[in-house]
């Protein structure tokens, strides 16, 4: 039995393989010599994150930023132009939550690091 994400895949490349060649939707036997369009092939990758399990069962992705608040229950994805304040302002906290939840960024946001994860909420107390 083919997982979620190989079928997924599957049915795009049908999808894409019936829009380059629409004669295939007029019911026609297929022989060796039926003209056909195939798309050229794209590159797809299925990237699992791994995590990591805390006793409060929060599932804290990796990798981290050192400094993470360890109440952190909500969580970004640094890309490599990100700054604090888009990533702040996006996830509805402010720059000062942002940098007291990730002290490896600094007080002025100056060390934070790309292609981590950082910390964006916290844990009702």
């Amino acid at each position: 039995m083919l997982g979620f994400a190989k079928t997924l895949l599957l049915a795009t490349q049908l999808a894409c393989l019936a829009s380059a060649s629409p004669t295939l939707n007029n019911n026609k036997e297929i022989t060796g010599n039926w003209p056909m369009c195939v798309p050229a092939p794209t590159k797809v990758s299925i990237k699992r994150t791994p995590t990591e399990k805390r006793a409060d069962s929060v599932k804290t992705p990796l990798p981290t930023q050192p400094g993470m608040v360890d109440n952190c229950d909500t969580f970004c994805y640094v890309q490599k132009d990100n700054t604090c304040v888009q990533i702040a302002e996006s996830n509805h906290i402010t720059t000062n939550q942002f940098t007291q939840w990730n002290k490896g960024a600094g007080p002025d946001c100056l060390t934070l690091w790309a292609y981590t994860y950082v910390c964006v909420g916290v844990m009702k107390s």
